[in-house]
């Protein structure tokens, strides 16, 4: 199998890379787990599935925002060569699923890590009354919140359509 993979990746770099990079946007995109499980018990009204998938999607999105605050705007809370360690271990535990198969759900056990990039936001975004403004402000943030949006998006849409 591994040869066969090796030979069509090599005879099909394009396509290896085009469903590489899907995958990498399936792996960012908001769990619903919960909401899918609770969805398989029966009859569960459309509203409390509705409530549970925006509790579920949005404390990930809540969560992504302030760990790319974190990334973009925390960098010197981490001291030398932490920051880069734990985004080494985020990406290394990514790898696989870039390569083989991915979806929201796959990132559930680097939360912790995620969580650590989202309290150096959390401290910037209240380091004062006003730094929020200069956080939200600034273009990395603005670039990396709206590729993050548009992930989120596009998930949903294949979520919904798919």
């Amino acid at each position: 199998m591994r040869r066969d993979a090796i030979s069509y990746i090599t005879a099909h770099p394009a396509t290896f890379a085009l469903r590489t990079a899907n995958r990498a946007r399936a792996y960012w995109g908001f769990d619903y787990s919960f909401t899918d499980a609770l969805r398989s018990w029966g009859e569960v009204p459309r509203p409390a599935l509705a409530v549970a998938a925006l509790v579920e999607g949005g404390s990930w999105v809540a969560l992504a925002l302030l760990a790319l605050v974190g990334l973009l705007c925390g960098r010197d809370l981490f001291g030398s060569g932490r920051l880069g360690l734990l985004v080494a271990l985020v990406l290394a535990y990514a790898l696989p699923h870039l390569v083989v198969f991915s979806a929201g759900r796959w990132h559930a056990p680097v939360l912790g890590f995620i969580a650590i990039f989202a309290s150096a936001g959390l401290v910037r975004l209240t380091a004062s009354r006003t730094a929020w403004r200069a956080v939200i402000r600034t273009p990395a943030v603005i670039a990396a919140f709206a590729v993050f949006a548009l992930i989120q998006i596009e998930y949903a849409y294949w979520l919904v359509v798919g």
